[in-house]
């Protein structure tokens, strides 16, 4: 039996029914409302997700209590497609029918309920329908919607006095079936970031391949990042110096306007950042000071370095040059020394003779620069000049034969600099020539027989009794400039004891003297009017007497030292030793002499002397070491080196 014979079948047997209890009445005051609700389902919602599923339901409201409901639905079967129904009201199964689709008209479905309903209905669904969505939503779009009417069906209301309800007492509301593409998630396909990456050029984050399967237009969110810090929220950032050698990660996020899914996930792209290549630091307020160079003067190249968008600290290049034009060539190069930190030229002698004119190049650039920047220059006044050193009152001492005389002299740097301080300055002694037809006095060099000359001291042998002797003082500073030679007095040479010799000098053979002392040591004769001691000996011949001494003479850088206590007490001098000053006291009569270990200083008689060696102490003897000088000078005993027997003999 088709579903149309039982309805009508149904519908027959309420019929009766009704006739048989009583007849149905013409007219009737109670109303019925039908209306289909507009109603939107998600495309692909069905769990096997090839179907599209929607429940339509049809609300009814009536002013009275009914034993019947029912009207038509009107819809497109081209896009919809009945499924089923759900009873939700309740209805006995006897009083239900199931909807039916006439197939000469399938467009319409026919709802009819026969079940008697005491309170009526209020704005209540009595069926629920489910259709399946047989269409397609078209490209671009996001839904498809169509159209559920529902109509009039005759003879199907009756109210609960078996009333037929008539088409005027019944309104209909159609309702719009819409079904919706499900919005998904947005999708950036990905992320670039176009920029050099370079400090002070603009990185722009651009998103491409955006997906949205509503076709809505996004809204991009930024987020720049350099390590855990936000730096930027827009579509662009631009690199600081202090960016430099680190990456800069770029996040974009796209949101739509939807209700849900409406933002997708983040995609991400990094850039490396590095200085910028064109970028040059500068230099201003660029002197140099003082404004005329000097020898031995610093003198210093300063400048305010400004730093380029790069930043960091100054490595500009600093370059000093010979600014002078010279008259063929090249101009010299500088020969002076360059500070550390290549600021500060100090001019040498050598820069001085050729004529240089200081110039300094200054490049900028700072240490995390590619690119240099303009060079800027600065010269001195004019050519390194020099300060020439001075001396006043050269004067030379008694020159008595075998005694040493000194020469003193006042020294002027004629400045405070380090470099006007005295540094080698020339100590020459001359003997004046009697010769009548010679142009020069004679230089003595200390080569000569019978003269010794150490520093700033000479001492003659007897032989030069009479001889005119003269110093000659060179002024030379710290520098290396030397200033004008000054003469001091001259000094005729006197004896103790008379000797060879006159104003023509010494002769510089060895003397007829010598040889017989040679020859008498040579032949161990016993001198009882000598004191003789033999370098690297521990055996003296004392007066005549042999006697042992704790520690040898010794020659320690072309000085002859002597052990000060031996000689000294055979001399008739009391020695005392003061451990905690580390000092000698050497003292005969009025006579008192000192010396401190590791000194070149002395003291004779409250007067400092210098020597020429310090005093020092032998180690494995514990013996005071002192020059030979120091005896000669001091201890009012002439004495003498005899060159072939290594030895020094001292006579009264």
């Amino acid at each position: 039996m088709n579903k149309k014979i039982l309805s009508i079948f149904v519908v027959a047997f309420m019929l009766l029914s009704v006739f048989s209890t009583v007849a149905f009445a013409d007219t009737t005051d109670v109303t019925f409302d039908f209306t289909v609700p507009n109603v939107t389902a998600a495309l692909g919602n069905a769990e096997n997700g090839t179907k599209t599923l929607v429940a339509v339901p049809v609300i009814v409201t009536s002013s009275a209590a009914s034993d019947a409901v029912g009207c038509d639905l009107i819809f497109d079967p081209t896009v919809l497609n009945y499924v089923s129904w759900e009873n939700v009201k309740n209805y006995k199964e006897q009083d239900c029918s199931d909807p039916y689709i006439d197939e000469e008209a399938p467009t319409i479905i026919e709802l009819n309920f026969g079940a008697a309903w005491d309170t009526g209905y209020d704005n209540e669904a009595f069926v629920v329908l489910t259709f399946e969505f047989l269409g397609e939503i078209p490209e671009g779009e996001t839904s498809v919607s169509t159209t559920i009417t529902p109509v009039f069906h005759k003879n199907v209301c009756i109210d609960s006095e078996q009333n037929k309800i008539p088409a005027a007492n019944e309104t209909f509301t159609a309702g719009t079936i819409t079904i919706a593409k499900q919005h998904q998630t947005p999708v950036i396909g990905s992320v670039t970031i176009n920029g050099t990456g370079e400090v002070g050029s603009a990185l722009t984050a651009t998103p491409a391949d955006f997906e949205d399967n509503w076709d809505l237009e996004p809204t991009y969110s930024y987020e720049w990042k350099i390590g855990s810090s936000v730096v930027s929220t827009e579509a662009t950032y631009t690199p600081v110096a202090a960016d430099i050698d680190k990456t800069v990660t770029v996040s974009v996020k796209a949101t739509v306007d939807a209700d849900e899914n409406a933002e997708s996930d983040a995609k991400t792209a990094t850039k490396a950042i590095k200085a910028n290549e064109t970028a040059t630091a500068s230099v201003a307020n660029f002197a140099i000071a003082p404004e005329e160079a000097s020898v031995g003067e610093p003198i210093t190249v300063s400048y305010a370095f400004t730093p380029s968008i790069n930043g960091g600290e100054d490595a500009s290049e600093i370059v000093w040059y010979n600014a002078a034009e010279p008259e063929e060539g090249e101009p010299a190069a500088l020969s002076g020394e360059v500070s550390a930190d290549g600021k500060t030229y100090t001019p040498s002698v050598e820069d001085y003779e050729n004529g240089v004119v200081v110039g300094v190049a200054v490049t900028p650039k700072g240490d995390k620069d590619v690119a240099a920047g303009r060079a800027v220059t600065a010269e001195a006044a004019g050519a390194v000049a020099v300060q020439k050193p001075v001396v006043t009152e050269v004067t030379l001492g008694t020159v008595t034969a075998g005694k040493p005389a000194t020469v003193s002299y006042k020294y002027d740097g004629v400045g405070d600099s380090d470099a006007c301080k005295e540094g080698n300055t020339i100590i020459e002694f001359y003997m004046v020539n009697e010769d009548e037809e010679a142009e020069e006095d004679i230089l003595l060099t200390g080569e000569e027989e019978g003269v010794t000359i150490e520093g700033d001291t000479i001492t003659l042998s007897k032989d030069f009794k009479g001889a005119e002797i003269y110093a000659v003082v060179t002024p030379v500073n710290a520098a290396g400039v030397a200033g004008e030679p000054v003469a001091s007095n001259g000094k005729v040479v006197k004896s103790k004891k008379g000797g060879s010799g006159g104003l023509n000098g010494p002769s510089l053979a060895p003397s007829k003297q010598d040889e017989n002392n040679n020859n008498n040591n040579n032949n161990n004769t016993v001198d009882t009017d000598k004191f003789i001691l033999t370098i690297d000996s521990k055996e003296a011949s004392v007066w005549g007497v042999v006697k042992t001494t704790d520690v040898a003479p010794i020659i320690v850088k072309d000085r002859t030292m002597l052990p000060i206590r031996f000689v000294a007490e055979n001399l008739g001098f009391e020695v005392e030793w003061d451990n905690d000053a580390r000092k000698v006291t050497i003292t005969k009569g009025e006579d008192v002499l000192t010396l401190v270990i590791d000194s070149d200083i002395a003291t004779v008689n409250g007067e400092e002397v210098k020597l020429d060696s310090a005093a020092y102490i032998d180690v494995e003897a514990s013996r005071t070491m002192v020059p030979l000088r120091f005896i000669a000078e001091n201890l009012g005993y002439n004495v003498e080196w005899v060159n072939a027997t290594r030895q020094v003999v001292i006579t009264k």
